[in-house]
């Protein structure tokens, strides 16, 4: 969904195996409308999709975890 609805669409071949920047954009683009909660389980649910289908995960682990750690920061305070 995130993917189609941008302003130019992100073509499929680069939607899989996902780039940590793509996954970033998307985390970045739904902080201050989920919860922090929310927020990682999409992550971990792409995490999840890439095993399933055999496709590498490259994330940078320290950055995953500090913008995770922002989002929910920005959380709407109805959502903590």
């Amino acid at each position: 969904m995130f993917c189609n609805q941008r302003i130019l669409p992100v073509p499929e071949v680069l939607r899989g195996p996902a780039s940590e920047q793509l996954l970033l954009n998307f985390l970045s683009s739904c902080a201050s409308a989920y919860s922090g909660t929310a927020l990682k389980n999409y992550f971990y649910g792409v995490q999840a999709w890439h095993t399933l289908h055999g496709l590498s995960w490259n994330m940078n682990d320290t950055r995953m975890s500090t913008t995770l750690t922002a989002v929910a920061q920005l959380a709407p305070p109805t959502s903590k």
